[in-house]
């Protein structure tokens, strides 16, 4: 009845050209935040995510590259795999591979990473703290973490558990006669 198009997506994966080698790819961010779209609270994503407008809140983009567009605002604590920052970051950042910090970004806060690059132009105030050479380190550091954190819940949070007692003026004898019977 209606006459609608599908729209064409670009495919990251490589296309074959007639030589036999591979087109440069294209990404293309799965998760859009736009430029006039306010987020407040948590934001996950398993996806590729590009913001262009305010988040206000902790923003975790699992395995795949987050890029803070040129008028983008993220207040929270930023986890991702790559983040390309063009806009503005306040909060602690953890990158488990590279973050590059454009012209114009600007990010306050601790970075936790693999490499960052900081380009003539940006600002950035805060400690770099990258991660170690080998994974051994990265786990041993982790481990340690939670290590710290299970002491800090401690057992004071664990219920003692107490005796089971029976009830008072419990025959056992009649019970027993009972299931007899």
């Amino acid at each position: 009845m209606f006459n609608r198009r599908k729209p064409e997506r670009e495919s990251s994966a490589p296309v074959p050209s007639g030589k036999g080698d591979a087109a440069p790819q294209k990404r293309t961010p799965e998760v859009h935040i736009g430029p006039w779209t306010c987020l407040t609270g948590e934001l996950f994503s398993g996806q590729e995510t590009l913001i262009e407008g305010l988040v206000e809140g902790r923003v975790v983009v699992v395995g795949h590259r987050l890029t803070v567009g040129p008028k983008a605002r993220v207040v929270g604590p930023v986890v991702a795999q790559e983040l390309v920052l063009m806009g503005s970051i306040e909060g602690d950042v953890e990158v488990q591979g590279k973050v590059e910090i454009h012209k114009d970004g600007h990010l306050e806060g601790d970075v936790h990473c693999l490499a960052i690059r900081i380009d003539e132009g940006a600002f950035y105030q805060g400690t770099v703290d990258p991660i170690g050479s080998s994974a051994e380190e990265d786990d041993e550091r982790r481990t340690q973490d939670l290590g710290n954190l299970s002491e800090a819940v401690g057992e004071s949070e664990t219920p003692e558990e107490e005796p089971a007692q029976e009830p008072p003026g419990t025959d056992w004898a009649e019970i027993d006669d009972v299931n007899a019977a």
